[in-house]
């Protein structure tokens, strides 16, 4: 009995210790899957996600490196294109960092392969890369673009094809581990189950721990699709999933905006439904399907509501964990803003052409590291200098130093634009030759992103005239100033001889009175003559030029026009000749051979028709000389070389004639000319110097007319207070744009093309009025026209002494 009774409760302990084996086995076997499948999540969280950071962090930063090269070809400008450098070679290194991570990642041989094609891509497409940035460099643009779009584009659009396949076999080889994971899931739960009714503690216990961490991988599960979710919502490129049925089934802001509706309507909605020809879309869709991988298309797309754009659009079939296929993802890269970026950059790319060429047309331009070394300079610059261009690459600026400045002065330079703050200053530089010449510059420092300098640019003007003549004038004053002290001495003298004589004193004083001014009135005309000076180069030349021309002339016209005269002369003896050959000729046997051959000679050369065109013809080249004399006669009442340089009585309707003629060339093709003149009387002036003024205002004029035939109206008249007269130059133009009208008179300020206009021909007609007293008006309408009139005194008064001023008014 007590052998039953141990029997059977061995019987019991042995199977209670088999079904806490049993229990113990199952719960094993349910935390060992609990355990892999934690083990998957946390591979498909942890591993598959970084995984596919790294890849996408590499696919972003090959793209943005083509396009940053792209950047560098079309920058025009060599300081912006330097700092744009940096950044291409940021990225590489950004690219080769993100691959080296993914490298030390657990990946597939498949995954090792797309990594291997790809790094053969790269090498192939950095090495085109890195020689469309030499030739960039180097300024040699065309070829430039000719090697990126055939060499440099190709390898890397295989980079980023292959990055492209890498990114969507770790999107499968996530899926497939999350269908492992939910395979796992439902077997542990299951085995949890049996568990539980076994053991009703240890399964609640069991199933606390797995709800508790089922919870937190369910949480991270959510977390990473909707950091997944976040990250495509947020990629600017049109992004969108086409189900099996070529339907709509999720897309992202890219393409709401691409597509131009709202979600609502977007979800379920075919692509026919959306832009012309979307149909092709759905063909391509199921043609991605077939081949299995993805494809792409050059698309011009036209949306319902007629906006145009053009896309690169890529379709990549997805297969389910059963390996159904689920559908289509697509992604449309805008290839639109590009190209309207590419118009940008060349309007850009010549506007700062433009200002470039202004600049080297007027200033001295040089470019310098931080340590004064000279990087570039342009022509004005080795053309002042009188070094060539290689000569000065590389070299210091102390190459031009003269020795005439004493050290504190270039290190309070160098103290100033190292700083980062601009400098202005006036340098004496010594040429190749020897020479000195002096210039006023403005040296500008160009800062980093630490705002330490990285190079300086100079802008020169040439001021070596100007200080010559203020070195002369300093020399006249000096003189000037030993002659008051003269004088001062004298008057000392003189005064202590007018303590004797109190009449002698005050003769004295009066006298020292007019020396003293008869000084200023010397100083006045030294500075105008200084003034005078600066405005009358430009005339000088023109003068010159039309005296030469006028000279050069006159001589072949008087001996053409005296050859004329003989030929005629000649020609009217051999006419008569002639005559008297035809008379012979009726007196010869009809029949002989002489008379035939005469015959035959006087049909052959139609004297009839020569006796009747001859004579026209000495006409026309007769009104051809004299038309020519009326030119150089133009010539000459435009330059008035032959006149007296001082102020004169001159008749200003002679001077718009002359004016007129020889602005024929420009004004005739463009438009007609209509006098309106006055009666009015001579003007005292400079003739010479408002012939430019009238040459300035019709050329100006002519240039105005934009598009058909204009109309260009000169107007003269006498003001109303009879000591004023006015000259008018309208035309019917474009007109001036209020925003402009008032820097119209600026110098060096034209809104004409490069090359047809430097901005000193109204500036200097402005300077040659307010010379005369006088005024000069502009009024303007665009699309209308413009008008401007000049208003000069009679009589001319010196400067100061005249009520009338010379101001520009714009209206």
């Amino acid at each position: 009995m007590t052998l039953r009774h141990g029997s059977g409760n061995g019987g019991l302990a042995t199977g209670f210790l088999v079904v806490i084996g049993l229990l113990l086995a199952l719960s094993g076997v349910g935390l060992f899957y609990l355990q892999s499948m934690d083990r998957t999540i946390d591979h498909i969280v942890d591993k598959d996600i970084e995984q596919t950071r790294l890849a996408t962090e590499m696919y972003i930063a090959a793209r943005e490196r083509a396009l940053q090269l792209h950047a560098i070809l079309q920058e025009p400008d060599p300081f912006e294109r330097d700092a744009l450098v940096p950044r291409f070679h940021e990225l590489a290194a950004i690219f080769r960092n993100a691959r080296a991570k993914l490298l030390q990642q657990p990946l597939s041989a498949e995954e090792r392969r797309l990594l291997e094609r790809q790094a053969a891509f790269t090498a192939e497409g950095s090495q085109a890369q890195d020689e469309v940035l030499d030739l960039a460099l180097a300024d040699h643009t065309a070829e430039a673009e000719r090697h990126l779009f055939k060499v440099a584009l190709p390898a890397q659009n295989r980079v980023t094809r292959e990055l492209r396949r890498l990114l969507d076999l770790q999107i499968r080889n996530g899926r497939e581990a999350a269908a492992q994971a939910h395979e796992q899931y439902f077997l542990a739960r299951r085995l949890t189950i049996v568990v539980a009714i076994s053991a009703v503690l240890l399964a609640g216990l069991i199933a606390t721990v797995v709800v508790r961490r089922q919870t937190s991988l369910l949480a991270r599960l959510r977390e990473s699709e909707d950091e997944a979710r976040t990250m495509l919502a947020n990629i600017p490129m049109p992004i969108w999933f086409k189900n099996t049925e070529s339907r709509i089934a999720w897309c992202n802001p890219g393409f709401e905006k691409m597509a131009g509706q709202p979600l609502a309507r977007l979800i379920g909605a075919g692509e026919g439904a959306l832009w012309e020809r979307g149909d092709e879309g759905d063909e391509e869709d199921r043609k991605a399907q077939q081949a299995g991988q993805t494809t792409s298309q050059d698309r011009h797309i036209t949306t319902a509501g007629g906006l145009k754009a053009h896309y690169i659009i890529a379709r990549t079939p997805i297969r389910g964990s059963d390996g159904d296929w689920k559908g289509v993802l697509c992604v449309a890269q805008d290839l639109t803003t590009l190209e309207r970026m590419y118009d940008l950059l060349e309007q850009a790319n010549q506007e700062l052409q433009a200002q470039k060429t202004a600049l080297d047309e007027h200033a001295i331009v040089s470019i310098a590291d931080i340590g004064g070394f000279i990087t570039y300079a342009n022509d004005k610059f080795c053309e002042i200098s009188g070094y060539a261009r290689a000569e000065v690459i590389g070299r210091n600026h102390n190459l031009l130093n003269s020795g005439t400045h004493p050290r504190a002065f270039f290190a309070d330079m160098w103290q100033t634009i190292s700083g980062g703050r601009v400098w202005h200053g006036e340098i004496c530089n010594r040429t190749k030759d020897g020479g000195l010449y002096w210039v006023d510059s403005s040296i500008v420092p160009f800062l980093d992103a630490a705002g330490k300098p990285y190079q300086y640019i100079s802008i020169h003007t040439d001021i070596t005239a100007r200080k010559a003549l203020e070195q002369s004038l300093q020399d006249i004053n000096a003189e000037l100033q030993k002659r008051v002290e003269e004088r001062t001495a004298a008057l000392s003298q003189a005064m202590r001889q007018l303590e004797a004589d109190i009449a002698e004193r005050a003769r004295s004083q009066a006298l020292l009175q007019q020396q003293y001014q008869e000084l200023e009135r010397l100083h006045r005309e030294l500075q105008d003559a200084q003034t005078q000076l600066l405005q009358s180069e430009k005339l000088a030349s023109i003068g010159q030029l039309a005296a030469g021309v006028a000279h050069e002339i006159n001589n072949p016209i008087g001996f053409v026009q005296s050859n004329l005269g003989t030929l005629e002369n000649y020609l009217r003896d051999l006419l008569g000749l002639i005559e008297r050959f035809e008379a012979a000729e009726a007196d010869l046997p009809a029949g002989t051979p002489a008379r035939a051959e005469l015959e035959a000679l006087r049909h052959r050369i139609d004297l009839p028709f020569l006796r009747e065109d001859i004579p026209s013809l000495l006409h026309e080249s007769r009104d051809g000389i004299g038309r020519v004399r009326k030119i150089v006669q133009d010539l000459r009442d435009f330059a008035r070389l032959d006149s007296s340089p001082d102020w004169q009585h001159a008749d200003l309707h002679r001077g718009l004639d002359s004016t007129l003629n020889i602005a024929q060339n420009e004004i005739k093709y463009r438009a007609d000319v209509v006098k309106e003149y006055g009666e009015i009387p001579e003007v005292e002036c400079l003739p010479s110097q408002l012939n430019q003024v009238f040459m300035n205002l019709l050329v100006n004029a002519a240039q105005a007319m934009d598009g058909p035939r204009g109309t260009i109206t000169l107007r003269t008249g006498t003001a109303a207070s009879g000591a004023e007269v006015w000259v008018e130059v309208a035309d019917t133009g474009k007109g001036i744009p209020e925003e402009i009208l008032g820097r119209i008179f600026d110098p060096f300020f034209t809104t004409k093309p490069v090359g047809q206009g430097t901005g000193l021909g109204l500036s200097l007609a402005y300077s040659i009025v307010q010379k005369h007293n006088g005024r000069l008006e502009v009024q303007s309408t665009v699309g209308r026209g413009t008008s401007f009139r000049i208003t000069l005194p009679i009589h001319h008064v010196a400067r100061g002494a005249s009520p009338i001023s010379g101001e520009a008014h714009v209206h």
